[in-house]
């Protein structure tokens, strides 16, 4: 603990109030930057969920509901609340689909290939993009 005193006390007698100053001021930049560019992304309206690729259902998204979908091997069991959808329960063997955790922005999803169930968050996205690839 003395060592730690001892550095900060020799470090200190080559700072001058101005440095302190301008590395207050590059931090509160550099937090700011972090917190001004952060990643926004509308929200989704809706849900489409496919069921053994036939025509969709659409939920809500806006309500906060349970709900379950029959898929082909079983249930799926979800909940929405907040404008956030995720899988409670599942009857498929590994239940992957209940580790995607929560979706809210357009072009999420969650699969469960044993029911072929897939649920997809639409709606309309501000950024403009549809898709990043490399």
């Amino acid at each position: 603990m003395k060592n730690v005193l001892n550095t900060f006390k020799q470090i200190r007698q080559y700072l001058k109030p101005g440095d302190i100053i301008i590395a207050l001021v590059w931090a509160i930049l550099f937090f700011g930057s972090l917190w001004l560019f952060r990643p926004r992304g509308a929200s989704g309206d809706t849900v489409c969920v496919y069921v053994d690729g036939k025509m969709p259902e659409f939920i809500s998204l806006k309500h906060d509901t349970e709900g379950v979908i029959n898929g082909r091997i079983g249930e799926l069991h979800y909940n929405i609340k907040d404008g956030e959808l995720w899988i409670t329960h599942a009857s498929c063997p590994q239940k992957h689909c209940i580790h995607f955790g929560r979706i809210e922005h357009p072009g999420e999803a969650v699969f469960c290939i044993p029911n072929r169930i897939v649920i997809e968050v639409v709606g309309h996205s501000e950024s403009g993009i549809d898709a990043i690839t490399m």
